[in-house]
């Protein structure tokens, strides 16, 4: 539930002069409090650096920026992406002058997903905050979720909320590029990230920044990108029954080119059951089988017949 400050602060609060791009906050309240997750900063996208791009993503999601582009394992996408609801009231294609986390093809990327923001103005827009839903998750699964940001002019903070629940009060960039005596309100070199891994308990991920009751003077949540990593035991296994078998195989069949979740045969995330996800199971199948998937004629030259005319298979990771 959203927090509500019940604390008066006189408004002769003093707010000391920026020296170069550091400033002095009260701190009234605490900022960074959490209560679920963690927070950090990260300083690239290799590993050791204050990230975690290994492992099976679901959603890797650039917030206004492009996507069709990779960073480790996670392929990201545009924020219009099939199973993505992200709503702001503005948005920066390049914000603050080019990100650099160093020259990996992996850095590369992430900083094309720091470079670009979605944020809605707490003060004036009808929508005051950024908000973030994430269908087809799998009840019962566990989850990584990553928000990444980078903070380029201001003193700003804003509650970060996930599932209607209090995550972090006063997400405030600058302590944490920084130090809380010192928070710096501009980097191109450090960024900040809330991390939390938790169950599913429902098939929508809610997501919710908003700054109405921070006490900083900028309450405008952004946000640059985010990751989710699904973490099975068993990738293939589509009715969790701790084998991948031919149980698991007739599932995807039944759902082939009209399923959409992962329950439904979509092994490999991208919103369609297809010949993708078949090719995928017949390898996870037969690296634990010494059987062989069947293939039968009649679905095959089906699903060969449509990628012939060109309606291909649709990938939600190549948006």
């Amino acid at each position: 539930m959203k927090r509500t400050s019940t604390i008066g602060f006189a408004t002769s609060i003093t707010t000391a002069l920026a020296v170069s791009l550091v400033v002095t906050v009260p701190l009234a309240i605490a900022d960074n409090d959490v209560f679920l997750g963690e927070v950090g900063t990260f300083t690239g996208a290799d590993p050791g650096e204050g990230l975690d791009f290994e492992g099976v993503f679901p959603y890797a999601v650039n917030a206004r920026g492009p996507g069709g582009f990779s960073v480790g394992d996670a392929q990201f996408t545009d924020d219009a992406a099939p199973g993505v609801t992200l709503q702001a009231e503005n948005e920066i294609l390049q914000w603050g002058g080019a990100t650099n986390f160093g020259d990996s093809p992996d850095d590369d990327g992430l900083e094309t997903v720091i470079n670009s923001i979605r944020w809605s103005n707490r003060g004036t827009d009808p929508l005051r905050s950024v908000l973030v839903d994430l269908d087809g998750m799998i009840v019962g699964a566990d989850y990584k979720l990553q928000l990444l940001f980078s903070e380029r002019c201001c003193d700003r903070a804003y509650d970060i909320l996930v599932e209607d629940e209090l995550a972090v009060a006063d997400f405030f960039t600058p302590a944490l590029v920084g130090t809380p005596e010192e928070p710096v309100t501009s980097s191109t070199t450090v960024g900040a990230f809330f991390a939390y891994e938790f169950t599913a308990e429902d098939t929508v991920l809610n997501i919710e920044l908003n700054g109405e009751n921070t006490t900083h003077p900028d309450g405008n949540a952004i946000l640059q990108g985010l990751t989710l990593e699904v973490q099975l035991d068993l990738i293939g296994d589509f009715n969790f029954d701790s084998a991948i078998d031919l149980a698991d195989f007739e599932i995807l069949l039944e759902n082939m080119l009209t399923g959409s979740a992962y329950v439904d045969g979509d092994m490999d995330f991208s919103g369609t059951v297809d010949l993708h996800d078949f090719l995928a199971f017949k390898a996870a199948f037969q690296s634990g089988n010494a059987a062989a998937v069947p293939e039968p004629g009649s679905l095959w030259l089906a699903v060969m017949g449509i990628a012939a005319l060109g309606l291909g298979f649709r990938y939600r990771r190549a948006a």
